[in-house]
């Protein structure tokens, strides 16, 4: 049985980046190895979910997760950098899952 935080640590935060990731760089024209700074993983993983190549299960996530919100963070990730970078997933994390794990407590 997988439990909340797994599930949230394995899909829901993989596929937040991704959708913050491509508007980054479809929207804002940014380099792969500045999204990757700014969201905190290796260029290689933003160069894998520019590619598709993960699993069914986090595609089908990234598209229940509310476009409006990520291009809100998107933009906050844009304008301010890797600061803001924790409390954009956890706040679209939150949105998505109704959980609140008290990860961005201020």
């Amino acid at each position: 049985m997988t439990i909340i935080y797994e599930k949230v640590a394995n899909e829901v935060v993989p596929a937040i980046r991704i959708k913050l990731a491509n508007i980054l760089i479809d929207k804002y024209s940014m380099q792969e190895k500045k999204v990757a700074e700014i969201l905190g993983v290796a260029q290689a993983a933003v160069s894998k979910y520019r590619s598709g190549k993960y699993s069914e299960k986090i595609k089908r996530l990234e598209k229940e997760i509310d476009n409006e919100l990520v291009e809100k963070y998107a933009k906050v990730l844009f304008d301010s950098g890797k600061e803001k970078a924790s409390e954009a997933v956890c706040t679209i994390c939150q949105a998505y899952t109704s959980f609140r794990c008290g990860l961005a407590q201020k």
